[in-house]
């Protein structure tokens, strides 16, 4: 009862919209370490809105090209950059609602999406029945717009065992490219 409780003042708490769009780039963090997990690119286009994987952090022995391999149908397999996680969306007054997919366990949920903070944070409440049976992350805003969302970037990799020289590391599709700078 308290936890049901707790989801309604939740829910009362979530502020309206003030007219502004979801559509940019946002900082997905992972609320038990606190650290990036993804960016992920969000674009309106005639009230609806579809979000993108834009960029994933990786941790140490991370699989570099992750795909979603507890998805069903269509993603199934399929690498987790570039893929849609928010699906069919639609804006209902100041809010916006959606489905979410959940690439860990291939799961997609009802969703809920309300601009918070002047447009700098987006709270986002992925739920299966009702949204009082949910979760809320927050995801932050980034100034994000490279004109190539994969630019070369310093490898923590080095070439020919010279710690000096590190290998320059680029993307192209869905995998990634290194190579070493001449010494």
């Amino acid at each position: 009862m308290a936890r049901a409780a707790f989801g309604l003042a939740l829910l009362a708490w979530l502020p309206a919209s003030s007219g502004q769009s979801p559509a940019g780039v946002w900082k997905i963090v992972d609320e038990r370490t606190g650290q990036p997990n993804a960016l992920l690119r969000i674009a309106e286009t005639g009230g609806r809105i579809e979000g993108k994987f834009e960029k994933i952090f990786f941790q140490p022995g991370d699989d570099p090209n992750p795909r979603c391999e507890k998805c069903e149908g269509a993603n199934k397999n399929q690498p987790l950059l570039g893929m849609t996680i928010l699906l069919g969306q639609q804006k209902q007054g100041n809010k916006y609602t959606c489905r979410i997919l959940n690439p860990d366990n291939g799961e997609i949920y009802q969703c809920k999406l309300v601009l918070d903070d002047d447009g700098r944070k987006l709270k986002v409440r992925g739920y299966v029945w009702a949204p009082l049976f949910g979760q809320t992350q927050t995801w932050l805003r980034v100034e994000y717009s490279p004109a190539n969302s994969w630019p070369a970037r310093r490898s923590k990799r080095r070439c020919s065992g010279d710690e000096r020289s590190p290998a320059t590391c680029s993307r192209s599709g869905p995998r990634f490219s290194c190579k070493c700078r001449p010494s």
